[in-house]
């Protein structure tokens, strides 16, 4: 993070040139490396050196951004989002230019220009205090605020903590991150967290039953959109696609999605602790999306040679007594990195993948400068798996990978040609 005026123009000096980028407001990075980095990547480094420069009384980091530093899965879908890296910070109080009309209407435009250059997403929503005294709605005031930074100090003494550490010591309570995920982000995407957020043990229920006590009143987050169930409201997050419209889709019916709560029950319901990862997740949530039935997850079926280690289905639906199989092929799975191919690119995997909208990305963060090769082994387990499934009585098998469920229209196109059932209301 830039600080100096004259590194600020070392570092514009490079940025012009194009060896730089600056993909937030004063951070600065190798631009080939920063493109080769996940999202969630990025996100954990702008928030470790945001840390130390948000100027808040007390503060926690919130929604993605949390979930990245807890280690939960978080899925960021180009076509939904512009290329800012949001950074999420929630707070008990108020921006101050937001709360004093006695300014003048300068000093408003000032103060609005200084929040703005932060570029984080400040949120007014208090933190859920869960210790042995129970749960409680943080109270913040100054005094509290001071003594309790004295006392933490106190904890620490003796240990430096490392800069990941100390960003992690700023997030927020599980309760607050669900729900600004459920608040922020879309269906598709907030899916992949809530699963995550199941598989490492958390009671989704009891989560969702502790936010709609604590923030299901207007008194302590004014500026939350549950109550203001409007397609004006500008603060409402589109919690569907928006290539697409789930009208009349019966797997929202219950849905509103411009009532954060509704939406965290319906992820809530949704969530699924069997899902392996974030690609799987977002496949499940577009077909959901999409209007197909609910898949049934990590199925077994028989494994003949080693009885003690059956296969396992991604994706499973039964229709009419037949089976049908859907499978997502992260690519790391057939192919694996090669060095010694680097001085013979005819024989290598040059990989890119390309967006729907027709930009260009590396979605799986495989370099276009590293080279790979296909992985034979696995290509050929993978197809002695796929026999032993029809002979399990599978009737077809559905591949599809990152590119294809990016683009939703082709996406169901290939589903229904396999015969996977939609959703009857």
């Amino acid at each position: 993070m830039a600080s100096r005026f004259n590194d600020r123009s070392i570092l514009r000096r490079y940025l012009k040139s194009g060896e730089l980028i600056e993909p937030y407001n004063g951070f600065y990075a190798i631009r080939d490396h920063w493109n080769r980095l996940l999202y969630k990547d990025k996100v954990k480094r702008i928030a470790v050196t945001l840390t130390n420069k948000i100027k808040i009384k007390k503060w926690n980091f919130t929604g993605e951004t949390a979930a990245v530093l807890l280690g939960l899965e978080v899925v960021h879908l180009p076509y939904i989002h512009h290329s800012l890296t949001e950074i999420y910070v929630s707070s008990s109080y108020a921006e101050k230019f937001a709360s004093n009309c006695k300014k003048s209407a300068l000093d408003k435009k000032k103060s609005v220009r200084s929040a703005f250059r932060h570029k984080y997403n400040r949120l007014k929503l208090s933190d859920i205090i869960e210790d042995e005294s129970g749960i409680r709605l943080d109270d913040f005031n100054k005094n509290s605020y001071k003594n309790e930074a004295a006392s933490s100090f106190g904890h620490t003494f003796g240990h430096i903590p490392t800069a990941e550490e100390l960003a992690i010591s700023h997030v927020a309570s599980i309760y607050n991150v669900l729900y600004v995920c459920a608040w922020k982000g879309s269906f598709s995407e907030s899916l992949a967290t809530f699963d995550s957020a199941a598989r490492k043990g958390e009671d989704l229920n009891k989560i969702l039953r502790v936010c709609r006590k604590f923030y299901g009143s207007m008194d302590c987050c004014s500026d939350t959109p549950q109550f203001l169930n409007s397609v004006q409201n500008p603060k409402n997050a589109d919690f569907y696609g928006v290539n697409y419209s789930p009208i009349n889709n019966p797997n929202f019916l219950g849905t509103d999605e411009f009532d954060v709560l509704s939406r965290m029950e319906t992820l809530v319901n949704y969530a699924n602790p069997k899902s392996e990862n974030g690609g799987e997740s977002l496949a499940r949530a577009i077909m959901l999306e999409l209007g197909f039935v609910e898949p049934e997850l990590q199925h077994e079926f028989p494994n003949p040679n080693y009885p003690q280690s059956p296969y396992r289905a991604d994706f499973m639906w039964k229709v009419n007594g037949k089976i049908i199989v859907g499978e997502f092929d992260g690519t790391d799975k057939y192919l694996i990195e090669d060095r010694t191919l680097l001085d013979s690119r005819s024989v290598a995997c040059d990989l890119r993948t390309e967006y729907f909208d027709g930009s260009v990305e590396n979605v799986n963060n495989f370099s276009t400068n590293n080279l790979y090769r296909y992985n034979r082994d696995a290509v050929r387990k993978e197809r002695n798996r796929e026999r032993c499934l029809m002979d399990c009585g599978v009737v077809r098998v559905v591949r599809f990978d990152y590119c294809d469920i990016l683009n939703p229209i082709e996406f169901k196109k290939k589903l229904l040609s396999a015969g996977v059932p939609v959703a009857v209301a």
